[in-house]
This record gives structure tokens, C-alpha cells and sequence, in this order.
């Protein structure tokens, strides 16, 4: 004799409460349920069925569920969810995050992280949020501030402050200031001000100025002015040493200082001035007791060292020939002297070369004369002057021959030699063959 249960559909089912103990069988869902007395449409009993969220009676789904669906409480009821879905509908998905202790390691609200990121080993620390460090390659770009250390090397484009040390490489462009020490090589344009140390090589430009760490200015990148030791080196576009600081070397590609020496690959070294009363000098102070300029060459039997003064009229901007009265050049011989009232730089003696007669750019050629200056007050005027000219002339205020006592003469005279025979009062000259009054 066979058992019958009470059955019906599923929907037949939710309209009736069964008994405690009361079983009812649903024709079209093939599931059996247990009556409690009190709950509507009975208690769901375990058949080992597999069931799917839609089966759950306190499941709102409004959609097909789809792979990696969660289940998510709206307020009313458990409804499927993608697992990256904003908390409503068009707005922002948050996720906050405790520790065991329930304190806050990921706060959405601030946008606050405050616990660390550990290698895949679990043990080394690449981000420490509660102590500010990060121990790990950055990759990428950075939008924001960076204070504090930063150890290794940085590529890209910089925009911004930095405060604190870098130690490591620079590539690429630095917009803002640096306060900090820089151990390492920028490459690339510093475009605003580094207060600290530099330590590596910058290539590129500098625009702004270097501070010592007490505030001074020790390079005015605007002005060009530098006013401090610089210990670096300064390299060119094409890697050429312009200023080697430790080596106190100084060069632009052609004219190079190095320490003691001023060089040149080109042959000629110029000290060009600017138009004005007061030319460009070129001052050679020691303290030496025989101070001397040498100039040291290999001569081929006519060209030997030399120095070369050359004039020209009017300015730069408009060079045109000397004209009648112009000056070549001129040797100045001058020092500190007592004078009444105190002590001044006054000249000494003075060797000039002036132009008398230019050419008639045909035939004739200039005519110099080369004055032999001796001041002897304040009025250039009663200055007295020797002068010898092109034509070989050379006229002197006074001349004195040397003295020489009769049987003193000079010896292996040369003809046309003119002496003063000071015991016998007489003039002299040789003529070749022995020495003869002169009138």
C-alpha cells in the first residue's frame, strides 16, 4: 500500500500554512517542504538538490544573474550585483578596509591609506604609509608633491618642489626648487632654485640661482655672476669641459685657463673692451722682486715673440683707418709714488707710436714717429720727449754723450761713434780707422 503526500504546485503552496510535521509535495518543482505550523508555504527541506540564487525566496533578482555575480543587501532584500558595481546606481564604488583590530587600513571616505605594501616573499616592506617611506621603483607619472628623501634615480619630467634630499640621477626637465642636497647627475633643463649641494654633473640649463646654505648667492643664473667655490664640473652641448672645478680649469672649447696657464687653439687670444674714455687693461699683479711678462715662442730667424699693439679710428661698431695724430699704441711705465700731499699712481715714462702722415693709398706710406715721454710735473705740456721717425731721424731736447777719460776710449769702436773725452773736454768720433776731434 503505497504512501501519498499532500501536494500541489509551488503556487498552490504559498497560499496554505501546513501543520507542524505536515509534509507537501510540489508537482511542478519536484521539492519537498515541511510544515512549522506558522511559517506560510513551509520550510524548504534538504533533497541534496542544486539549487540557483532565484530559488532563494528572499532573493530580489531583476536580472539574469551573470559569472561573478555577488549578493549584496539593499536595505530590503539580498538582490546579485557585479562584483565591481557602485554602491547606487551611477555613483562611485567604495571599499573600506580594518585590520584585525579593527583599525582603519584603507580608509574610501578620505582617501587615507595607512598600512603597508609587502613583497611577494611577505616580508620586505615596499610601501610603509604609517612611516611616509616607499622602498619600491615608482613607474609612471607622479602628480602631486614628494616631501622627503628619495633614493635612486629619476626619469621624466619633474614639475614641482622638492624638499629634501635626492641621491641618484635626474633625466629630464625640473620645473620649481630643489631644497635639499642633489648626489647624483641631472640631465636635462633646472629651471628654478636649488638650495643645498650639488654633487654629479648638471648638463642642460640652469635658469635661476645657486644658494650656500646660509641664504647667500653663490650663482646668479640671471646676471651670470658667480660668487662662490664651485667644486663641480660644468660641461658643453657637446660633452666638452667648460669649468672643472676641482682640476681649476676654465675653458670655452678654444681659450682654456688651467690654473697657472692661459691657452689657446686657435692662435690668438683677444680682451675685447667696450667704447669709452677707459679701454680693457689687462692687469699682471705679484709680489715677486723680479716680476716679468715673458712671451716664449720658436723663432724661424724673423719672426721671434713679440707683443703687438694694434689701433684703429673711430669704434667697433665703425672701425675705419687711423688718421694724423692718432696713437698706434703706447708702453706705460708707471708706479706709486710720494707726491706733495700724500702718495699716487703716476706715469712713470712713456713709449708711444703716433700716426704723422697717412698714406695716399697710392704711392706714399704712413709716416710715423715714435716719442720717447719723460713727465716731469703736472702739465703734459713741458713733458720732455725724444722722438725718432721713418726717416730715421731721431731728435732729442738734450744730448749727452758718455764721458771718458783720454786712453779709456772704448775699445773695437765701429765708425760713426761719437764720445766726450772728459779730460780733455773734447768731443770725439771714430772714423773708422782712429778716434778725431770733433770741431
Amino acid at each position: 500500500m503505497a504512501l501519498r503526500l499532500r501536494r500541489g504546485t509551488d503556487t498552490q503552496r504559498q497560499l496554505i500554512t501546513p501543520a507542524e510535521g505536515e509534509l507537501i509535495y510540489t508537482t511542478d518543482t519536484k521539492r519537498l517542504w515541511i510544515g512549522d505550523g506558522t511559517t506560510q508555504g513551509g520550510i524548504l527541506a534538504n533533497t541534496g538538490a542544486v539549487y540557483g540564487l532565484d530559488d532563494l525566496t528572499d532573493v530580489d533578482l531583476t536580472l539574469a544573474p551573470q559569472e561573478g555575480d555577488v549578493l549584496r543587501y539593499d536595505g530590503t532584500d539580498w538582490i546579485a550585483s557585479p562584483e565591481s558595481s557602485p554602491t547606487t546606481p551611477g555613483g562611485s564604488y567604495y571599499i573600506d578596509i580594518e585590520d584585525s583590530n579593527g583599525d582603519p587600513v584603507l580608509n574610501s571616505d578620505t582617501r587615507v591609506f595607512l598600512g603597508s605594501v609587502r613583497s611577494s616573499d611577505g616580508v620586505a616592506i615596499l610601501v610603509d604609509a604609517n612611516n611616509q617611506r616607499m622602498y619600491a621603483d615608482f613607474f609612471g607619472d607622479l602628480t602631486g608633491n614628494v616631501t622627503g628623501d628619495v633614493t635612486g634615480d629619476v626619469i621624466g619630467d619633474l614639475f614641482g618642489n622638492v624638499t629634501g634630499n635626492v641621491t641618484g640621477n635626474i633625466s629630464g626637465f625640473v620645473t620649481g626648487s630643489v631644497t635639499g642636497d642633489v648626489t647624483g647627475d641631472v640631465t636635462g633643463n633646472l629651471l628654478g632654485n636649488v638650495n643645498g649641494d650639488v654633487n654629479g654633473n648638471v648638463t642642460g640649463d640652469l635658469t635661476g640661482n645657486v644658494f650656500s646654505t646660509y641664504g647667500a648667492t653663490l650663482v646668479n643664473g640671471n646676471t651670470g655672476e658667480h660668487f662662490g667655490v664651485f667644486k663641480g664640473v660644468v660641461v658643453n652641448d657637446d660633452s666638452s669641459v667648460l669649468l672643472d672645478g676641482p682640476n681649476r680649469i676654465l675653458s670655452n672649447g678654444v681659450i682654456s685657463i688651467n690654473q697657472d696657464t692661459i691657452s689657446s687653439t686657435s692662435g690668438t687670444v683677444e680682451i675685447n673692451g667696450f667704447d669709452g674714455p677707459v679701454g680693457p687693461a689687462l692687469t699682471v699683479s705679484n709680489s715677486y722682486t723680479d716680476p716679468c711678462i715673458k712671451c716664449l715662442s720658436v723663432s724661424d730667424g724673423v719672426n721671434g715673440p713679440h707683443i703687438t699693439l694694434t689701433a684703429t679710428s673711430t669704434s667697433f661698431a665703425n672701425i675705419l683707418p687711423l688718421e694724423a695724430g692718432d696713437t698706434g699704441g703706447s708702453v706705460k711705465f708707471g708706479g706709486l709714488c710720494t707726491i706733495p700731499g700724500g702718495s699716487q699712481e703716476i706715469q712713470l715714462g712713456i713709449i708711444n707710436v703716433k700716426l704723422e702722415t697717412p698714406s695716399d693709398g697710392i704711392s706714399t706710406i704712413p709716416q710715423a714717429i715714435m716719442e720717447l715721454t719723460m713727465p716731469n710735473g703736472p702739465n703734459p705740456a713741458t713733458y720732455r720727449k725724444a722722438t725718432f721717425n721713418t726717416a730715421g731721424v731721431f731728435n732729442a731736447p738734450v744730448f749727452k754723450a758718455t764721458g771718458y777719460a783720454t786712453g779709456s776710449l772704448p775699445s773695437s769702436p765701429e765708425e760713426g761713434w761719437v764720445v766726450f773725452d772728459s779730460t780733455t773736454k773734447e768731443f770725439k768720433g771714430y772714423n773708422g780707422t782712429s778716434w778725431v776731434v770733433l770741431g
